[in-house]
């Protein structure tokens, strides 16, 4: 069994080698790391480096994550490597992540176990209300996530970029460059292809939100205030012209009754059924 990691980085090197070096050493299956470079300097690429996007237009504003995730998974499929890992791990470099055990992969592996048509497991944040709420459960399928670290399964990944021809909608949208909603509909893809999404506190993947100001000018980034504003006023065109809806609310609703349909369609997962 292998599991790949995924992370982009811009710049930031020695954040992003200590997230894929922690992660390798508590691990007790093999975690192959792949990052992508979203148009950092050369003098400031991971050692981990699988591919340097440094096209003008890439080197001057990034990738972001989702258009980063898009270039990872495209180029892992031109490489004929996606079969060769059972799960895939995206992370942003900024995540910090732990498990209950100590050993991040085997709890993953672990989490994957409960149903076959687990797609995606999000690991928890410790301020999340669902951390909370799952104190006793511990696990729960779920229609919502706003997460930094996705954990896919192989069969999900080639069911998602099947007959896909170009890396625009290969996991996720192209066009929602700051990525307004963007896990919300990986997880109505996920149902929509009869793969559910679970939360788990069994995982952790906490954030370092502070890099986002301290290392704004490092990282060639629009200021964090500035971003937000971007963010949610290019994100709400972008979900009017794609599903005509007005805000993430609606999104959201779309999403759950996805979900829905996945739990009528599949009885036996309602044990995962907390809320």
């Amino acid at each position: 069994m292998k599991i790949a990691l995924i992370v982009i980085n811009r710049n930031l090197p020695t954040l992003t080698d200590s997230l894929v070096d922690g992660l390798i050493q508590s691990s007790s299956i093999d975690i192959c790391p792949f990052v992508i470079e979203s148009g950092s300097d050369v003098d400031k690429l991971s050692k981990y480096t699988y591919r340097h996007i440094n096209s003008p237009e890439i080197m001057k504003d990034g990738l972001r994550f989702y258009r980063g995730t898009n270039y990872a998974f495209w180029e892992l499929n031109q490489d004929l490597q996606i079969n060769n890992y059972d799960y895939f791990i995206v992370a942003s470099n900024d995540a910090i992540l732990e498990s209950q055990s100590g050993d991040f992969s085997a709890d993953l592996v672990r989490e994957f176990s409960y149903s076959s048509r687990i797609g995606i497991v999000v690991p928890c944040q410790k301020s999340w209300g669902e951390y909370r709420l799952l104190e006793k459960d511990r696990r729960a399928l779920t229609w919502y996530a706003s997460s930094h670290v996705f954990i896919l399964k192989k069969d999900f990944v080639l069911s998602l970029i099947k007959d896909k021809k170009s890396i625009d909608n290969y996991i996720f949208d192209w066009r929602n460059y700051r990525g307004f909603c963007s896990d919300i509909e990986l997880i109505g893809k996920a149902y929509l292809l009869n793969y559910s999404t679970l939360i788990t506190r069994e995982l952790i993947a906490d954030e370092e939100t502070s890099h986002k100001i301290k290392y704004e000018d490092l990282v060639k980034t629009d200021p964090y205030d500035l971003n937000i504003e971007k963010y949610l006023e290019e994100g709400r065109e972008w979900l009017w012209e794609k599903y005509g809806y007005v805000t993430h609310w609606h999104m959201w609703e779309h999403t759950r009754e996805l979900y829905k349909k996945f739990i009528y369609k599949n009885p036996q997962s309602s044990e995962l059924i907390k809320w």
